[in-house]
């Protein structure tokens, strides 16, 4: 019911189309890319395994990958 609701909002709405699932991803996916403990993240979405977190959201962390990288070749960068 609360699905069909918000698909009707949507619709109505000068939006992209969105699923309350989608909105649930970019919830997970923002707390990870914003250095919130995954444990923390698998705590507010309800997940009981942390391996089902890190599944769906390790992806979003992927520019703390790509700093680092960048800090290691700035920093042995001497040529």
């Amino acid at each position: 019911m609360i699905a069909c609701r918000f698909r009707r909002l949507v619709h109505r709405a000068p939006i992209p189309y969105c699923t309350l699932h989608d909105l649930r991803h970019t919830y997970g996916s923002t707390l990870a890319a914003n250095g919130v403990k995954f444990t923390e993240t698998q705590k507010r979405l309800g997940h009981k395994n942390l391996q089902v977190t890190l599944k769906f959201y390790i992806h979003a962390t992927k520019h703390y990958d790509d700093k680092a990288e960048k800090v290691l070749d700035d920093l042995f960068d001497i040529f």
